[in-house]
């Protein structure tokens, strides 16, 4: 879809992107990153399918372009729908040991961004 901003002279880009990740139990991920999109903001859903361990949980860090992160905890099953300005990164970790295999998030994001 493109679109033209109200207020700038950018053409607006949408993107829709659906994956699901399976991070290693234990470990931080990066699964997504905005690679120099210019003003990138996005409505994202995750869905947690498989946690390391009965009980285990799925960390979410998602950092913005200024610095700042918001961090989001879900138990296996859960599923979460977060609207974001200025997403830069998600990085994922789920609780658990290296020796326990792989957990598994879906994921799917619309994401808007200006093309120069």
């Amino acid at each position: 879809m493109r679109i033209l901003g109200i207020c700038s002279p950018r053409e607006r880009v949408t993107n829709l992107i659906k994956k699901c990740f399976t991070p290693d139990c234990g470990e931080n991920e990066i699964i997504w990153m905005a690679n120099g999109l210019v003003n990138p903001c996005a409505t994202i859903v995750f869905n947690f399918t498989k946690a390391c361990s009965a009980g285990g949980t799925i960390q979410i860090t998602l950092t913005r372009n200024n610095g700042t992160t918001r961090v989001i905890t879900l138990n296996q099953g859960e599923s979460r729908a977060i609207t974001i300005d200025g997403i830069d990164e998600i990085e994922v970790m789920c609780s658990g040991n290296a020796d326990q295999g792989t957990c598994a998030i879906n994921m799917c994001m619309i994401i808007h961004y200006d093309r120069c």
